[in-house]
C-alpha cells in the first residue's frame, strides 16, 4: 500500500474502534450503525481501549517517518495523532471515568431519536427502546467506577443533571411516541423507562448518601494537567503565566471599550444601567421566533452582499422554539452529523417563555432576548458562526477533517465572528449592539482568566463569581453559573483563546498575501480545513510560520 493508503486504513480502523467504544459520538457524526447503542464503560473495556489507543499512536508515529505524505495527509495524520493523544490524556491523567461523574451524562441523551426524523416514528421508537435498555447498566458502571472522593460541585451538578434526565424520560419519551400503533412496543418503552428511572434514583441516592458526605471543595485539575490539556487538545504549548497575561490584556481592552461605549450611550450612568436599559428592548413571546428568523435572514443577506464568507448552501437554518426536553438551553445551533444522509436539517432553537409562568417571570426571561443580544447570539450560533462553519465542514477534504475538531477552533471561530461582523460594518454605529457584543466578549474573557486561575492558582467558585460580576457586569446568579461551569469545563477558556489565535493568523496571512488578501478569501481558506487545532492550520496556510500563535 502507498503511504496515503496506509493512512486511510489507519483512519478507518481507528474510527471504527473509537465509535464502537463510544457509539454516542458515532451517532452524533450521523452514522446510522450506532443508533440505539450506548457505550460499555466497564473498567475492563476502558482499559482495553486505552491499550489499543497506544498502538494507534505507535502506528501514527511510524507512518509519519520519512515525510512521504502530501500536505493534507500530513495534516490528517497530525490531527489523528492529536485525537489519540488527547484520549490517552483523558483516560490516563484526568481519569474521567473515576473522577468526573458528569462525564457519563452525554450518553444518557435520547433527544436525537425524538427531534430528528431520520426514520419512521416506529423505527425511532425501537432505537429509543434499545438505548433505554442499556441505561441501567451504564449507570451501574458509573457507580462502580467513581472514586470515593469527588469534588462537591461536580456531584451536585451531576445530581441536578441526572434528575433532569430522569424527568425527561418519565415525561417525554412515551409522549413523543404516543402515535406508534405497536402496543407491545409501547409497553416495552414504558417498562424500559421505568427501569431507567430506577437506575437514576439509585445513582442519585448513591452520590447523595455515599459520595457527598466525603466530597471535597477541591475541583482543580492542576497546573500540569491544564498545560497538557492545551498542549494535547489544542496544540498550544505556552507558559501559563504568559497565557494568563494575554487573557488579562484582552479583558482590559474589551472592558475599556465597553465602558467607553456605555458612557457615550448613557452619560453619567453605570455600564450595568446601560445593559438594563438595553434589556427592555425585546420581542414579545408571540413574535420571538419570527423576529429571530428575520434577524438571521438579514445577517445572511449582509454576509453575501459584503463578501464576508462563502455560505455553501441555499438551505437555511430553521428557527424553532426549543423542545420541552431541551429547555436548559437559552439558544442553540443544532446541526446534523457530517455523515447524516436523511435528517439533514439544522435548527436554531430559541427558548421561549413558559406559558405557566407569571407575567413578571415572562418579562424577566424575555429581557435575555433583547434585540442587541439576540443579534450577537445569532452571529455566534448561525451566521456566520457555527452553522456556516458546519456547512464548510461538510466540504472538508477528508474523513479526519470532517470528524475531528478542536474546542478552540469551533468556539473560537464563532466568537471571532461576533467581533469580525462589527469590523465588517454590521451595526457598527449602533451602541446597543456594540454593548451586547462587548458584553459577550467580556464573559468569554472572564472564562479565560478564571479557568486558568481556578485550575492552577487556587481561585474558588466564590472568587470566580465575584470576578464575573465585577468584570463582565453580570448579576450574581448568572455569574455563579458561569463560575460553576468552570469547575467541570476548564477548557472554556478556548472561546477567547481560539478567537485570539484566529486574529493572529489573520494578521500573519494578510502580510503574506499582500494585495491578494480579502476577508472572504481568508475566511473561506480557514474554514476549508474543518476545525483542526489552529496551530496546525497555521502550517497549512502560512509559507513561513514563526510559531507565535497569539
Amino acid at each position: 500500500m502507498t503511504p496515503s493508503d496506509q493512512l486511510d486504513n489507519l483512519v478507518d480502523r481507528f474510527y471504527d474502534d473509537y465509535f464502537e467504544f463510544n457509539p454516542t459520538l458515532g451517532r452524533e457524526a450521523g452514522l446510522a450503525e450506532y443508533l440505539g447503542k450506548a457505550p460499555d464503560l466497564g473498567y475492563e473495556n476502558i482499559m482495553g481501549f486505552l491499550k489499543r489507543l497506544r498502538f494507534y499512536g505507535i502506528e501514527a508515529e511510524r507512518l509519519g517517518r520519512g515525510n512521504r505524505l502530501s500536505l493534507q495527509d500530513q495534516a490528517d495524520l497530525r490531527q489523528l495523532d492529536v485525537r489519540v493523544g488527547y484520549e490517552l490524556f483523558e483516560i490516563q491523567q484526568l481519569k474521567w471515568w473515576a473522577n468526573d461523574p458528569l462525564a457519563y451524562g452525554r450518553h444518557l441523551d435520547l433527544s436525537h431519536y425524538l427531534k430528528r426524523s431520520y426514520a419512521s416514528l416506529t423505527t425511532r421508537a425501537r432505537h429509543t427502546l434499545s438505548h433505554l435498555k442499556r441505561i441501567p447498566h451504564l449507570l451501574e458502571q458509573q457507580r462502580f467506577n467513581l472514586g470515593p472522593v469527588q469534588p462537591r460541585i461536580n456531584l451536585t451538578t451531576t445530581m441536578e443533571a441526572f434528575q433532569g434526565y430522569r424527568d425527561f424520560y418519565a415525561r417525554h419519551v412515551k409522549y413523543a411516541f404516543r402515535n406508534v400503533r405497536d402496543a407491545r412496543l409501547q409497553q416495552d418503552l414504558q417498562e424500559a423507562v421505568t427501569e431507567a428511572t430506577k437506575g437514576f434514583d439509585k445513582s442519585i441516592s448513591y452520590m447523595k448518601e455515599k459520595l457527598l458526605p466525603s466530597a471535597t471543595g477541591s475541583f482543580a485539575i492542576g497546573r500540569f494537567n491544564f498545560i497538557d490539556m492545551l498542549r494535547l487538545g489544542e496544540m498550544v504549548d505556552m507558559e501559563l503565566d504568559v497565557l494568563l497575561r494575554i487573557g488579562e490584556t484582552d479583558l482590559e481592552r474589551n472592558r475599556d471599550r465597553f465602558e467607553a461605549v456605555a458612557a457615550d450611550y448613557m452619560p453619567g450612568e453605570s455600564p450595568r444601567d446601560a445593559m438594563l436599559t438595553i434589556a427592555r428592548n425585546h420581542p414579545t413571546s408571540e413574535s420571538l421566533i419570527e423576529k429571530t428568523g428575520d434577524i438571521l435572514e438579514d445577517m445572511r443577506e449582509f454576509i453575501v452582499e459584503n463578501d464576508i464568507v462563502t455560505i455553501p448552501s441555499e438551505n437555511r437554518i430553521r428557527v424553532e422554539e426549543t423542545p420541552g426536553f431541551m429547555r436548559w438551553a437559552f439558544a442553540i445551533c443544532d446541526t446534523p452529523g457530517p455523515f447524516e444522509k436523511k435528517a439533514t436539517e439544522s435548527f436554531f432553537y430559541v427558548t421561549n417563555v413558559n406559558p405557566q409562568w407569571s407575567e413578571k417571570e415572562k418579562e424577566e426571561w424575555l429581557t435575555k432576548f433583547d434585540y442587541a443580544t439576540l443579534e450577537a447570539v445569532s452571529i455566534h450560533e448561525a451566521y456566520p458562526g457555527h452553522f456556516v462553519h458546519f456547512l464548510h465542514t461538510l466540504r472538508a477534504p477528508s474523513k479526519v477533517s470532517k470528524l475531528s475538531g478542536a474546542y478552540s477552533f469551533w468556539e473560537g471561530w464563532a466568537h471571532y465572528a461576533e467581533e469580525m461582523m462589527v469590523e465588517e460594518g454590521w451595526r457598527e454605529e449602533d451602541p446597543e449592539f456594540r454593548l451586547a457584543q462587548l458584553s459577550e466578549a467580556l464573559i468569554r474573557n472572564c472564562r479565560y482568566v478564571c479557568a486558568i486561575q481556578m485550575h492552577t492558582q487556587g481561585m474558588t467558585v466564590e472568587e470566580a463569581t465575584e470576578f464575573f460580576t465585577k468584570n463582565a457586569y453580570m448579576e450574581r446568579t448568572p455569574a455563579r453559573k458561569e463560575a460553576e461551569r468552570g469547575t467541570y469545563d476548564p477548557g472554556y477558556l478556548n472561546y477567547t483563546l481560539g478567537k485570539l489565535m484566529i486574529l493572529k493568523l489573520r494578521d500573519d496571512w494578510k502580510r503574506q498575501e499582500g494585495n491578494a488578501y480579502s476577508p472572504k478569501r481568508f475566511h473561506d481558506t480557514l474554514l476549508s480545513f474543518g476545525a483542526p487545532p489552529i496551530p496546525l492550520v497555521r502550517k497549512l496556510m502560512l509559507k513561513e510560520d514563526d510559531g507565535v500563535i497569539v
